[in-house]
């Protein structure tokens, strides 16, 4: 936990502000501006080095600058954050995203994410996940080498946001990627799928959004749920025809002072000429790659389960067991426990299944950025270790 040392100690930089009295639970994300929280928001600054090891990618340095607004109930509002990584076995990137909220007094709200990537043994194992009948164990670990390529992308995605009624809302995004591939390796060169050697990738999304989350950092209780269709057409920001459907369903249980039940279910379909590096890709709201690895199935090798039809469900006990003042800043500790598993198909081949088990530990600085360390196991034959940032959902 050397990043989570590190991160306490830069977070004291600057005047501390303690967090005012909690108020009763406000509404979710999409509900703009809330009466019950009458005073100024709090500017916070948080910094952490990234000094940690993963299973899948190796040795991992970097940083992240995180600025966000503190509201009277102590959720993140308005925030921005800029990270540096570099790993020994894969994903090096630089990133910008942030978020505003109640843009203009309104329900309007914004999200933002530019990053430039190259990934050195990004995972392709084989045409309908079968890792071309060759009998290797994927592991939780780098590809072996028949399965990496080599590759570069810039990545940028917006998504605007607003209110219906109630909980209810409405949302939209666009996001545009380019992947350049710079060494296609044996799995990749012998297949050829779509994209093989590198494609543009523009998509368009409509969606709806149900949103009744107490909190947007480490939610306590309520329920986020959202439905899109998306699409595009090949022309000079687009190399193939392609579209879909994503929807996905999470709930946060309170069991008890400091325990807390979250459970998700997600379901992505892509039809029409998908790139093969769409198949490691899900859409949605809380969009993302997978499935295997910190974020999807823990203990599973990264992107094991890629398809054009997805689904991944999950389930983890969070439980918070102390509070702390170090440095003047907030720190909540605790562990989690639980289990992911998913399903993935290509057109043409059988489904691939897999099924994890984890267990760690966890501190959410100031209420607003979490970090996780965490072990998992998906009979792979090793087991897969994470340091992440932010809940995995």
């Amino acid at each position: 936990m050397l990043a989570v040392a590190l991160a306490l100690l830069v977070a004291a930089a600057g005047e501390p502000a303690p967090l005012p009295d909690p108020l009763p639970a406000t509404r979710g994300e999409g509900a703009g501006p809330s009466a019950s929280t009458p005073r100024t928001p709090t500017l916070q600054l948080t910094a952490i080095p990234i000094v940690s090891y993963g299973s899948d990618v190796g040795v991992q340095l970097g940083g992240a600058a995180y600025l966000y607004e503190l509201d009277a109930a102590g959720n993140r509002r308005n925030w921005g954050a800029l990270g540096i990584s570099w790993t020994e076995r894969g994903p090096r990137s630089v990133e910008l995203k942030g978020e505003l909220l109640g843009i203009g007094g309104t329900s309007l709200r914004s999200f933002v994410q530019l990053k430039a990537s190259l990934d050195t043994s990004a995972p392709y194992w084989g045409e309908g996940a079968a890792l071309g009948g060759l009998p290797i164990a994927p592991g939780a670990g780098s590809p072996p080498p028949p399965f990496r390529y080599r590759a570069t992308a810039p990545w940028a995605s917006l998504i605007l946001r607003g209110a219906l009624a109630g909980p209810f809302g409405w949302w939209t995004r666009l996001r545009y990627t380019e992947v350049a591939v710079t060494d296609p390796g044996a799995a990749l060169a012998a297949a050829a799928p779509p994209g093989a050697r590198g494609a543009r990738s523009t998509l368009l999304h409509a969606g709806v959004v149900y949103d009744t989350r107490d909190r947007t950092s480490s939610p306590r209780g309520g329920w986020l749920a959202d439905a899109s269709l998306f699409g595009s057409a090949p022309g000079p920001i687009a190399s193939q025809a392609m579209g879909g459907a994503n929807a996905g369903v999470r709930g946060y249980f309170r069991l008890w002072e400091g325990g807390v039940l979250a459970a998700r279910a997600l379901y992505d379909l892509k039809l029409g000429d998908v790139p093969f590096f769409e198949r490691s890709l899900y859409e949605g709201l809380s969009y993302g790659e997978g499935l295997g690895g910190a974020g999807t199935i823990r203990g599973l090798a990264r992107d094991r389960l890629s398809g054009e039809e997805k689904l991944l469900v999950g389930a983890e006990l969070r439980t918070w067991l102390a509070e702390t003042w170090w440095l003047g800043r907030h720190q909540e500790w605790g562990l989690s426990a639980g289990v992911d598993g998913g399903r993935s198909r290509d057109r043409g081949h059988v489904p691939v299944f897999g099924l994890g088990g984890f267990g760690g530990l966890r501190v959410l600085l100031q209420q607003a950025v979490a970090v996780r360390f965490e072990v998992g196991f998906a009979g792979q034959g090793a087991l897969g270790y994470y340091l992440s940032f932010d809940e995995a959902f």
